[in-house]
């Protein structure tokens, strides 16, 4: 399973953090991370499919994300 979540960032900058994970039943495994202006649906693809290339993810129905 992929886990991918955001968090708002508040400061001079602001912006908005998305990451990734990996989970199983013991650990948390930190996959991807990155800041992007804003939570938009441009964003979320844009970040959602350099995922999928560095994991060379092929076939979208063999993984599940939460």
């Amino acid at each position: 399973m992929i886990g991918v979540n955001e968090c708002h960032l508040k400061g001079p900058y602001g912006g908005v953090l998305l990451t990734a994970v990996s989970i199983d039943p013991n650990n948390l495994y930190p996959l991807a991370c990155v800041v992007v202006y804003g939570e938009t649906r441009e964003a979320w693809q844009w970040f959602l499919e350099l995922l999928k290339d560095d994991l060379h993810i092929v076939r979208d129905d063999t993984y599940t994300f939460i």
